[in-house]
């Protein structure tokens, strides 16, 4: 047996328990009542209906008209993946800027600290906004700023040198560097 103090508290603990789920239910039976009442549905049965609009990048193949079960997974894929990436780059960075810091070179390390003494304790929200007004003020494409002919910087966005390969050029280029490393 439970000492008395400790049977007290566990059944005044199981009583205002219970009282919660019943006061729960009686308040969702109120309002499914109330929604019935004015013609209102509830329910998860929307989530089999189709959207009727695209999503602008996904991951898996989305269409106008697959239901918003697959929408809400495509957003939950593309949330995942984007902080994926920016997780990656954050390191990078933090990597990068702390090394700088720490770099027996005094200019990198005057640079590494200038960075660091500007960011440090500047909320994440006012970072976004001060980029997002930077990225959103910069020239249109037709007269938009070059760095040295390679960047190009307009309000569509930063632009840099790429290759653009076919699906299985990347497999062949792997296959010729390891061969001419077998090979020397």
């Amino acid at each position: 047996m439970l000492p008395t103090r400790k049977r007290k508290a566990f059944l005044i603990q199981t009583v205002l328990g219970l009282l919660l789920l019943i006061g729960g239910a009686l308040l969702i039976r109120a309002i499914l009542q109330s929604l019935e009442g004015q013609g209102i549905s509830s329910g998860f049965g929307f989530l089999h209906r189709s959207t009727g609009w695209d999503v602008g990048f996904s991951l898996i193949e989305y269409t106008i008209n697959d239901p918003y079960w697959k929408v809400i997974l495509v957003g939950v894929l593309n949330t995942l993946f984007l902080g994926s990436i920016g997780l990656v780059l954050a390191t990078v960075l933090g990597v990068l800027i702390g090394v700088l810091r720490t770099s027996a070179n005094p200019v990198m390390a005057f640079l590494g600290t200038c960075y660091i003494e500007a960011i440090r304790n500047v909320p994440l929200i006012l970072q976004a906004f001060f980029w997002y007004a930077v990225f959103t003020h910069l020239p249109p494409p037709k007269v938009a700023a070059e760095a040295g002919g390679i960047i190009i910087l307009s309000s569509r966005g930063i632009f840099v040198p790429g290759l653009n390969v076919v699906p299985g050029a990347g497999l062949l280029a792997g296959g010729l560097l390891l061969a001419g490393l077998v090979l020397a």
